[in-house]
């Protein structure tokens, strides 16, 4: 989507149009500058998707709709303090606040729950009506809870509401920090592409203040509605409710007590009847239709009765030990089981119970009481079962439970099983794999492992059991243990693992002293991460060391001299710790290569490649191993001439181009496309993992400086690709780029 071809949806433009003329209270958009904002959907990057998206709707919202810009992460990375009000809330601030967006360098952590409080406060939400709207592409990172932070800005505000946009969380992602809009009567609305955020942004930053009283039913009559549900349930379970009524945008069932808190709800969709998950209580409650208006149009009881809940478990372990253990509970969405210190109350650990019918467990190496405890929803400890963690050695074997029919020895079949990476569904990463079968089941002890790495999932076929999985893919590993069944399904997500990745998601910035041989000169320095992320520059040229806080990973530092052309020194560098950083100087050219085509250079040796071609003004650094075609100039597909286009590729594809600098046309299910200074780079969808550094470093630097005056007869605005062109026409070219006779 593109900002000339930029629409909403049907239902975005019935929305606005239906508010446009309601009276809007004043809004701060909180945005999202965290560096988890580079990953892509659909080839494309977040905050490309969130820059655009955000514009179309900001030029369509009312004149005098007050809106302000709050933005976190931003500006230093690893920093939870990083929160800045970008445009103070006021009438017609769509353009700057767009502008601001786009100035936005997306590196940092996520500090959501303290943005929210700032915009809050800026609103002064205990004075007047505010709207907050949170755009977050991640969870909290800086040790704050949003759920208790929306039941506080409820308590104390006037008139506050907090939004939510999810933008590519997964379910369970988006469920920790739902409750942040629920706390406030607010909306969490899940948004998994350009489309979907249009619709959240209109429903949200143009939505009406909240309704008023509703009017005496003299003046208006209340809309009618009518449930029908069992009369009884179990505590905790999930029943279907059918439900006639006007179905109006903020229509809800709530179940509520006998002192008129409402516990749980869920929307009249599409759906009907519709699944409502009951809350953990027993007694006599009210399901109510609640319209729009809060209005409750119809009601009726319902008794939640007792429901079994149990855990078994072995009652002593020994530090270290595997011990297995299965549950009797409601199995809500977000159910878990934790391991809970009872002196300290430390969480030891925690697995979800969906799609498991037992768990392995390694016990603490530290001694002491411990329990395991079934948590409904991820919010309420339901029951715990006690287990004592010792030095001394114990069988763990679960005790029995009551009435256990004895069970066959399982078959030792295998069955397909899929691993892939948490978020590599948006940003795919190679990933190699491995499993290994935990201790102390009927299964082989060898375990199973993959040679290289695969783009995406893998699939391959197991025997039921449990194993610890390993995803190594460089800078992130991912790792989790899985339970595999013989009924299936198999297909499992594995989350990352901080402590098994290098770096770490939300590592702390490390202080770096950068210098060079002749110190002295003034310089522009840079530092480009790989193989993604924003680069960082000195505040002008210096004649000094650069000194800059980094985050641990490899990068391609670069510094270029006033007056120069081309960058006088370049090295790639894996930071790890704080120290002195020595960089030398690149390679001033990429030698002449004709042994593949379509390439006629090649970056020799261990140094990046300063490359510049006098001809076209072209300039851009390769890492080693890197090929490129001799650039020339042709005339787009969109009728754009005199543009300098060229290919690239490495030594180990072969002849097959990664890269192309203004390709005349480029179908977008090759790869995606960015803007740089030179023009629009594309690369290739499928390109190899260690490809994505050497394709970042091309795209930083490329640029167009200096190009050589056209002499006379030069013909310009060729048009073709250099698959086009016939090799005697290619060879002529070649020539008259290179100023050969």
């Amino acid at each position: 989507m593109t900002m000339k071809t930029f629409a909403m949806t049907s239902g975005a433009l019935a929305f606005l149009a239906s508010t446009a003329m309601a009276e809007l209270p004043r809004t701060i958009i909180v945005m999202d500058g965290s560096g988890s904002m580079w990953g892509q959907i659909d080839g494309r990057t977040k905050l490309e998707i969130a820059r655009e998206t955000l514009k179309g709707v900001l030029d369509t919202i009312p004149a005098d709709q007050q809106l302000g810009l709050m933005a976190y992460g931003h500006r230093e990375r690893g920093n939870c303090a990083d929160i800045e009000l970008m445009v103070p809330p006021a009438a017609g601030t769509g353009a700057e606040i767009a502008a601001r967006v786009n100035e936005m360098r997306f590196q940092g952590k996520t500090p959501l729950s303290e943005a929210v409080r700032q915009a809050a406060e800026v609103l002064r939400y205990g004075e007047d009506a505010a709207t907050v709207v949170l755009v977050t592409d991640g969870l909290e990172t800086c040790e704050a809870d949003p759920c208790a932070l929306g039941r506080e800005l409820e308590a104390a505000g006037l008139n506050f509401t907090a939004h939510v946009i999810g933008f590519g969380l997964t379910e369970e992602e988006g469920a920790q920090v739902a409750c942040l809009a629920k706390e406030t009567g607010g909306e969490y609305l899940q948004a998994s592409d350009a489309g979907a955020l249009a619709d959240a942004l209109v429903q949200t930053v143009a939505a009406p203040a909240p309704a008023p009283d509703p009017a005496p039913a003299s003046e208006e009559p209340t809309p009618t509605a009518l449930l029908t549900a069992p009369a009884t349930a179990p505590q905790g379970s999930r029943i279907m409710v059918g439900w006639e009524g006007p179905r109006s945008t903020y229509d809800y069932i709530r179940v509520f007590d006998t002192a008129g808190e409402w516990l749980a709800e869920v929307a009249p969709g599409e759906e009907n009847p519709v699944e409502l998950q009951l809350p953990w209580l027993t007694g006599d409650f009210m399901l109510a239709y609640v319209l729009e208006s809060e209005a409750i149009s119809e009601q009726i009881p319902i008794t939640l009765t007792p429901a079994p809940v149990s855990i078994t478990a072995p009652t002593t372990a020994q530090v270290g030990q595997d011990v297995t253990i299965t549950w009797v509970g409601p199995g809500a969405f977000l159910d878990n089981i934790q391991l809970l210190n009872e002196e300290s109350g430390e969480r030891w650990g925690y697995d979800y119970t969906d799609g498991k019918d037992s768990m392995v467990w390694t016990m603490p190496d530290v001694p002491g009481n411990y329990s395991f405890a079934y948590v409904f929803r991820d919010m309420e400890v339901i029951h715990k079962t006690p287990i004592s963690v010792t030095l001394e050695r114990s069988d763990a074997v679960p005790e029995p439970a009551a009435e256990t029919a004895p069970t066959a020895p399982p078959a030792l079949e295998p069955v397909p099983v899929t691993f892939s990476g948490t978020g590599t569904e948006a940003y795919p990463l190679y990933i190699t794999w491995s499993a290994t079968p935990v201790p102390g089941q009927n299964l082989p002890p060898e375990a199973w492992a993959m040679n290289e790495g695969v783009l995406g999932s893998t699939s391959a076929e197991f025997l039921p059991g449990t194993y610890d999985v390993v995803g190594d893919a460089g800078d992130t590993v991912f790792a989790g243990q899985v339970t595999v069944t013989a009924a299936g399904p198999n297909d499992f997500i594995i989350p990352v693992s901080a402590a098994l990745s290098p770096a770490g998601p939300d590592a702390a910035p490390v202080a770096v002293t950068i210098t060079g041989p002749y110190m002295g000169t003034f310089r522009q320095w840079a530092a480009i991460p790989l193989p993604d992320g924003e680069a960082l520059r000195s505040a002008g040229e210096i004649n000094d060391a650069w000194a800059i806080d980094m985050m641990p990973g490899q990068w391609l530092i670069t510094a270029t001299a006033s007056g120069a052309k081309g960058e006088g020194l370049a090295a790639v560098v894996d930071i790890t710790s704080p120290g002195k950083i020595e960089v030398g100087q690149p390679t001033f050219a990429a030698t002449p290569f004709t042994e593949i085509t379509p390439f006629h250079r090649q970056c020799e040796g261990s140094a990046p490649c300063a490359y510049g071609d006098e001809i076209s003004g072209l300039r851009m650094v390769l890492l080693p191993g890197w090929l490129m075609q001799d650039p020339y100039t042709l005339t787009t597909a969109a009728g754009e001439g005199n543009v300098v286009s060229t290919l690239f590729g490495t030594t180990g594809t072969g002849g097959e181009p990664l890269v192309a600098l203004n390709p005349r046309q480029w179908d977008a299910t090759l790869g995606p496309c960015e803007e740089t200074a030179a023009g629009q780079l594309c690369r290739m969808a499928d390109m190899p993992g260690d490809g994505l550094a050497g394709y970042r470093v091309i795209a930083a630097t490329l640029r167009i400086d200096g190009a050589m005056p056209a002499a006379a007869g030069t013909p310009v605005g060729l048009v073709g690709t250099p698959q086009d062109l016939d090799p005697e026409t290619a060879a002529s070219l070649r020539k008259l780029l290179l100023g050969q006779p």
